[in-house]
């Protein structure tokens, strides 16, 4: 067993088939399996349960202190035996897989919500699906890939298809998608200079464990703790001076142009756009036992493991703390608008900076935000605190998602969801209520009665989808009505 004492240890994801999900998560013994239990949902896109390698089931809530779980503890995640939701945050497109391992899309056919040229490919035996902006690409059980959507986006993969077998894992940046291979290997495609050719740094892509990136760049996450960059000199593809110091890098981090890596030993490294979070200037010499790293689209902001945050990048987004500097101690979380950043304290309290208009001016409900508050949501400009007994505090742009108006939340809410203007609570009935703007899902009415016996909501850019417990999948917001509502997938 581990102490207590242990700063981090590593844990893996893996299905009851025995198919690894996520290798090498590290986490801090005052993670919540929270945490964990996110990156499984985002993985496989529905609902799951996390199991002890003894059989434990591992809460939410809990923190990983409390499981005693030893370094390189293998988890397994329960998924629920539903559909799995797959969208891109900017695209205009859903794609569903179903349990037979089949694929059917909704939403613009330009932009991968017509999969007809392929269907044939994705009839059967599909088990992982990513998404850019505006192309799909699929990974089947004997490795290879299909790929679908607008060409210049990734929906052609005809250049690379023969490198494209033994596929493991698939990444995408706005216009680009990059394949892992069991070997270790990278296969690029896409918009070139947005991460789809990757030939500068072929001889260094092996051994690869994982791949982050930004709006246009990718960066290589291999075993042996070193990073490899490619894709938009502007947006974190280049090879900066910094990054012959990346060894022992544990997690990256990345706003819309610049990355951030956490290294095991608590510091932290930038590049990319210097203004957009890719130099952390005079707050360098503060970036030291670090925990965790979220981001605006222009901004970073560093949980070290006090409390304490340091922040930089661009200070109209959130990028400067320093009129609540005083007030940031005994933080435990944050979220963020891609303009500003909200922190979670221990205390329940909530203190925000940034721009006013996404959120960063809570003045008008901080009487709320003083105590109870134990979740933070947020849209692309506004916020949604969850507090203890149920009731919801949103501030920010009334259109996004700020201002809940005449909604009614008549049940606890189990999860909320967001597309970039508006919010979806999945309330602990099954039922869901929407508040935001009604062209971005907003408005649900004209489907309600069918959002019921709800499991889990995926989202894209102006849209959400709804898996329901007996597998049928109910669409609002922009974009997917037009393809036609998918209650009888």
């Amino acid at each position: 067993m581990v102490s207590h004492d242990t700063v981090s240890i590593s844990v893996s994801l893996a299905l009851f088939s025995g198919e690894l999900l996520l290798k090498g998560v590290m986490l801090n013994q005052d993670d919540t399996f929270a945490v964990l239990a996110d990156k499984a949902t985002q993985l496989v896109g529905s609902a799951i349960t996390l199991l002890s390698s003894d059989g434990v089931l591992l809460r939410r809530p809990a923190k990983v202190t409390t499981a005693g779980l030893p370094d390189k503890s293998v988890l397994t995640v329960v998924v629920s035996s539903l559909p799995r939701i797959f969208a891109h945050a900017f695209g205009s497109a859903i794609c569903v897989l179903q349990c037979d391992g089949s694929v059917e899309t909704c939403g613009d056919p330009r932009k991968g919500g017509d999969c007809s040229s392929v269907h044939a490919h994705l009839a059967d035996n599909v088990h992982q699906i990513c998404a850019s902006s505006a192309a799909f690409a699929a990974v089947k059980v004997d490795g290879s890939v299909v790929t679908w959507g607008d060409p210049a986006r990734g929906g052609n993969s005809d250049s690379v298809q023969e490198q494209l077998t033994d596929v493991e894992y698939l990444y995408s940046t706005g216009s680009a998608f990059a394949a892992v291979k069991h070997s270790g290997a990278v296969v690029t495609w896409g918009e070139r200079r947005c991460g789809g050719n990757s030939d500068s740094v072929q001889a260094q892509l092996s051994s690869v464990r994982t791949i982050f990136s930004t709006g246009s760049a990718f960066a290589a996450l291999k075993h042996d703790g070193f990073v490899v960059p490619w894709g938009h000199w502007g947006w974190g593809g280049v090879r900066a001076a910094q990054l012959e110091r990346l060894g022992g890098v544990q997690r990256i981090f990345a706003t819309d142009c610049a990355f951030a890596a956490l290294k095991t030993d608590g510091s932290v490294v930038a590049w990319g756009n210097r203004g957009r979070g890719g130099d952390p200037g005079a707050v360098e010499q503060n970036l030291v036992e670090v925990q965790e790293i979220f981001s605006t689209a222009s901004a970073f902001a560093a949980l070290r493991r006090d409390g304490s945050v340091v922040t930089w990048g661009s200070s109209c987004s959130g990028g400067s703390s320093s009129a609540v500097d005083a007030l940031l101690t005994g933080v435990v979380h944050m979220s963020a608008t891609e303009r500003a950043f909200a922190a979670l304290k221990s205390d329940g309290s909530t203190v925000t900076w940034g721009d006013p208009l996404c959120g960063g001016d809570s003045s008008n409900v901080q009487a709320e935000l003083r105590d109870g508050v134990q979740r933070l949501f947020a849209t692309s400009r506004a916020f949604a605190a969850i507090k203890v007994g149920g009731a919801v505090v949103s501030w920010g742009c009334p259109d996004c998602g700020g201002a809940l108006g005449d909604t009614v939340i008549p049940h606890e809410i189990q999860e909320v969801f967001s597309t970039r203007r508006a919010f979806a609570a999945l309330l602990t009935d099954g039922s869901v209520v929407c508040w935001g703007d009604a062209s971005a899902g907003g408005d649900a009415s004209e489907v309600q009665d069918r959002l019921v016996d709800v499991q889990v909501v995926q989202s894209n850019f102006g849209a959400f989808a709804a898996v329901k417990i007996d597998g049928s999948i109910v669409t609002w917001g922009a974009g997917v009505n037009q393809a036609g509502d998918r209650e009888d997938a």
